[in-house]
């Protein structure tokens, strides 16, 4: 999940730097969406593999984060290419990173909570 907060961070920074130009820009949003992906595949392939992995997770861990990075990808392409399409679109690849972030930051609370109440021994009744 980090990795996602850290790329969503660093892409936005690097779109804001006056110097960059729409080649340096789609080199950077590229180079770094190509490492997200690999990142994702690994995440994707230990989710699949995993048997207490419900569907919603792997959406969520796998799936998802997979299309948001390729979304930049292509986000990067458009950029490249001098496309009106290239900033909005990555801006969607962003917000998606997030919205996926705050949906798995969810589930593992949640899951934090279940296993913190199932660990818990039962109430003792005190004896007169």
């Amino acid at each position: 999940m980090l990795f996602h907060y850290t790329y969503v961070l660093f892409a936005s920074l690097a779109a804001l730097v006056p110097v960059n130009t729409e080649t340096s820009l789609a080199a950077i949003i590229g180079i770094t969406a190509l490492a997200g992906l690999a990142y994702t595949i690994f995440i994707l392939v230990r989710v699949m593999r995993s048997s207490a992995a419900d569907i919603a997770d792997r959406f969520g861990y796998g799936a998802s984060p997979l299309a948001a990075y390729a979304a930049a990808l292509a986000a990067s392409v458009f950029i490249f290419r001098g496309s009106t399409i290239g900033p909005p679109f990555l801006a969607g690849a962003l917000v998606l990173l997030l919205l996926i972030n705050i949906r798995n930051a969810w589930d593992l609370t949640l899951t934090f909570a279940r296993r913190r109440t199932n660990d818990r021994p039962p109430p003792s009744n005190p004896t007169p």
